[in-house]
Formats: C-alpha cells, sequence, structure tokens
C-alpha cells in the first residue's frame, strides 16, 4: 500500500490549488471568518412582532476553508469547484426577552466539523482536489488520487440544510449522511446513521407530516426519468 507522505508529495507535485474567481453574483457567498463564541449584537433596525416567541433562528450555508474555493490545475488540465461545494458553516442569531418586554439579540457561528473539515483543517491546506466540473482527463485524475488518499471522492459539504428528528438536531448536505449538532453551543457531535445500517446520501429536504409529526426522508438518488 502506497503511503500516505508518497500520494501527498505525487499529489503536490501534480496538482496546484489555486483561488477560483467569484463572480459578482456569488459575492453574498463568499467565506467568512468563524467567530466561535456568542456575541450581542447591539445594532438593529425594524421591530419585533408582539407575539414572536423567543428562540434560536439557525442559518446553515458554505463558507469555504482557506479563503474561498480552489481550483486544481495540473498537467492533465484543470478541475472546478462548484460555488455551492463551501464546507458547512452554522449561523446562530438568539432572540431574548426579558421581563420588562425588551429583546436582546446574540449572535455565533461554528463550522460543521466533519470527518472531511478535521481532515483538512488539521493538514491546514486544501486536500480534497475538486471534481465536479473540470477537464475530463483532470478530473478523472483528481477523483482517483481523492479515492486512493481518502477512500471517497467527495468532501463532506454538511452545508444546505438543518432539521429536527426525534428531539435532536442535525446538518446535512446531499452528498453524505447527516451530522447530529447542537442548537445553542453549535458544537458537531458526529455523523447519523439511522439504524446504523445506512451507506447512501440522505436528501437534504426532509418533510414532516403535520398529523402525526412523523419526519420523512426521500431518496431520489436512482430514479431515472424518461
Amino acid at each position: 500500500m502506497v503511503s500516505t507522505t508518497i500520494l501527498d508529495t505525487m499529489v503536490d507535485f501534480i496538482f496546484q490549488f489555486v483561488d477560483q474567481p467569484m463572480i459578482p453574483s456569488q459575492k453574498n457567498f463568499a467565506p467568512v471568518e468563524e467567530i466561535g463564541e456568542l456575541i450581542k449584537v447591539d445594532c438593529f433596525q425594524g421591530n419585533i412582532p408582539e407575539d414572536f416567541p423567543e428562540g434560536v433562528y439557525i442559518r446553515n450555508g458554505s463558507n469555504p476553508l482557506f479563503g474561498g474555493l480552489k481550483l486544481a490545475v495540473s498537467v492533465f488540465g484543470k478541475t472546478d469547484s462548484l460555488w455551492i461545494e463551501g464546507e458547512g458553516m452554522l449561523h446562530a442569531l438568539h432572540f431574548k426577552k426579558d421581563e420588562q418586554g425588551k429583546w436582546s439579540f446574540y449572535y455565533k457561528n461554528r463550522y460543521v466539523e466533519t470527518d472531511t473539515y478535521k481532515m483538512e483543517s488539521k493538514r491546514k491546506k486544501p486536500a480534497f482536489l475538486p471534481i465536479v466540473e473540470g477537464d475530463p482527463l483532470a478530473t478523472l485524475a483528481a477523483s482517483f488520487f481523492n479515492v486512493l488518499r481518502f477512500g471517497q471522492e467527495y468532501k463532506i459539504m454538511s452545508n444546505t440544510n438543518v432539521f429536527e428528528h426525534g428531539g435532536k438536531h442535525y446538518s446535512t448536505a446531499e452528498n453524505y449522511i447527516p451530522q447530529e449538532i447542537d442548537l445553542i453551543s453549535l458544537e458537531t457531535y458526529g455523523n447519523w446513521n439511522p439504524g446504523r445500517t445506512w451507506s447512501r446520501p440522505l436528501t437534504s429536504h426532509p418533510k414532516v407530516f403535520s398529523y402525526n409529526d412523523d419526519t420523512h426522508f426521500l431518496m431520489l438518488h436512482h430514479l431515472k426519468f424518461i
């Protein structure tokens, strides 16, 4: 078995990571820094409705590591990332009301610490080669090296949705199983494998039936429309 060091050296020699340009319509999706701590929001505009409940609003979205999305240039051509491919980051906005009815707002953000997020963070540099778009030969080579080094083609994004099931909360994307998270600390507890027998990705948009509160996950991975 080829050692990890040799494989990494080969990839570093063959491929070069380059910052991928961001078109003007995507500027709203530029990465922000992780704060990690709860901070008070002192400036806001507008009014809060009288019947608005206390609680926390969670947003999940793409937030690439290492300054932004990368493309990989090689002797085989280049491969690109899609704008949705950044690591998942949770943004939490807390709404709190005191006894006098005065509102306070607090914000916190934190990365969803998937297995591949921890892997690249430990390396302190990009590791997974983008393979969604690009020159065919370059995409094939990048996919081969990703599987050889990491055992999988894609990074775990977990950047699309947050849902509740069985009293717990999960961050998810279409390309892998969900990760259990804590809504207050935003800590990632680990992967959620239903029944410990599931081997495929789950949909990012489960539906809850209002009449019995059952959560239904639709799997469209192998459907073919004619």
